[in-house]
């Protein structure tokens, strides 16, 4: 479900901006991606699962 709180997308999307911050978070944050808008984040996760943390 989205909604819009005075233009400002809810729940805010991730971006490969975000992944820091995620790394060093106990957080989950699945629900909150959307490879359609980053697809770069996308490849970050998924290659960290896989063993290739860069």
């Amino acid at each position: 479900m989205r909604n819009k709180i005075a233009d400002i997308e809810y729940p805010r999307v991730l971006t490969i901006d975000d992944y820091p911050a995620m790394q060093k978070s106990d957080a989950l944050f699945a629900r909150k991606i959307n490879q359609n808008k980053d697809r770069e984040i996308v490849n970050k996760i998924f290659g960290d699962l896989n063993g290739e943390i860069q």
